[in-house]
Order: structure tokens, then sequence, then C-alpha cells
């Protein structure tokens, strides 16, 4: 089996290198199995999406072979940013500022990546996205492979491993881009999740408005009638008291 064959429909990629043994699709597998399994355990857990995605991040490193590894979220202004704790980079590194802007004409490496999945594989390493990444002051990158990071036709960003001593292959590529799909259902049933917490909030204020007002209600109503009786019973005294002079009178 060749490594085209093993890649999913989905997305692009152009390899020069040579087949590759059963086994070793056999072991990508394997691996896929283990990526789904790594980001549905989030919905069995009460982990934060920061150590989340650190854990993710560190599982993506170990299944591909790299030394690090990020997600790469897309922002409102076409611009890409890390995602909370990336694995294998320095608390100084300068991943944590850099920013890629894509461009308006979408020939550009982060633009095929993010939109159309394309990416060139050659020798272990694409080398338009190296180039990206040591423009983005991520100067010691030796190797580096990429996907994008989806849920359904929704572009959310990217996700990214760099840094493999052996080099990468389609078949962590592929990996790349499972991950890549199935974390983006998460990311959106996160986002669902969190829609529906606001909704419980607002709900909630609203009802507490509507009680605030129908106690209001209730206690002016409570005054009107305290007040009626009292000016009812003044009422009434004063006029068995005028009948009673009247009476007295006639006698």
């Amino acid at each position: 089996m060749d490594t085209a064959a093993a890649l999913p429909a989905t997305g692009k990629l152009r390899v020069v290198e040579g087949a590759k043994p059963k086994r070793q699709v056999e072991r990508s597998h394997e691996a896929a199995i283990a990526a789904v399994a790594a980001v549905s355990s989030y919905l069995d857990s009460d982990e934060d999406l920061p150590s989340f995605f650190a854990r993710l991040s560190a599982t993506i490193a170990d299944l591909t072979g790299a030394s690090r590894a990020a997600f790469w979220r897309l922002g409102p202004r076409g611009t890409l940013a890390v995602q909370v704790a990336p694995h294998g980079f320095d608390d100084e590194s300068p991943v944590y500022t850099a920013r890629l802007q894509l461009g308006a004409n979408g020939n550009g490496a982060v633009e095929r990546l993010v939109f159309t999945d394309d990416l060139d594989l050659l020798k272990g390493t694409s080398a338009a996205l190296d180039e990206t990444w040591r423009a983005a002051g991520l100067g010691d990158v030796k190797n580096s492979i990429a996907a994008a990071w989806t849920a359904g036709e929704r572009r959310i960003g990217a996700v990214a491993a760099y840094d493999s001593p052996r080099g990468f292959t389609g078949h962590d590529l592929w990996v790349l881009r499972l991950i890549g799909s199935v974390a983006g259902l998460l990311w959106q049933y996160k986002e669902s999740e969190d829609e529906l917490g606001h909704t419980a909030v607002r709900l909630e204020e609203a009802m507490s408005a509507r009680r605030h007002l129908l106690n209001n209600i209730a206690a002016g109503g409570d005054e009107a009638r305290r007040r009626f009786a009292s000016a009812l019973h003044d009422d009434s005294l004063q006029l068995l008291t005028s009948a009673e002079l009247q009476l007295e009178r006639i006698r």
C-alpha cells in the first residue's frame, strides 16, 4: 500500500518519497486510534482547555516523533496565533508572540494550509512551512509539517509538528489531519457548551427579574388594599358617628 492510499480523502499532499512498508501503515492506523482517544478523553474529564491542549500537543509529538507541537488559532483579522500550552517550547520562545498574517491572494503556504490543506512534503519536511516559521521568529525549526484545524467547513486554524529526528512522513501528516478534524469537532462542542452556559445564566437573570417584578406588583397590591381598607374603615366610622348623632337629635 503506498503513501497516497493511506491518506484520508480530505486534503492534498504531494510526497516525493518511496513506498512504505505495510507495517508502517498499520502503525499509523494505531496512532490515529490513539489520537482520537486522546481527543475524546476530554469529554469525560473536568480538564480545562489549556491543560487539554498541553496534553494533546504532547500526544501529537509522541505519535509523530516530533520534538515540539502546537495548535495555531485563526483570529478575526486573518492572523494565526499559537493556542495556549504548546508542547516542547521554552517559556522564552518567540512562538508565544509570533503572528502569521494570511495574505489576500490565497497562494501563500499558510493560506494553502488553512483553507485547502495543501502541503508539499519533500525529504521529511515542508520547506515552505519551514520558511514561514523562521520568518515568524522561530529560527531554530529544523523540519515541520502541519494540517488544517477544522470543524466541517469551518476553518479554526492549523495544527503543526516540529523537529523530527527521522523526518516526517505522509503517515505523520495523516495523524495530524485526523487530530485536526476531531479537535475541531471538540472545539465546536466546547463553544456550544459555553454558549449554553451563557444562555442558562441569561435565562436565570430574566427569571430573577420576573420574580422581582411580580414581588413588587404583589407588594404594591397589598399596599393598595391596606390603604383602601383603612380609608373604608375611617369613612364607615364617620358615617356611623353621624347617624348616631342624627338619631340623638331625632329623639
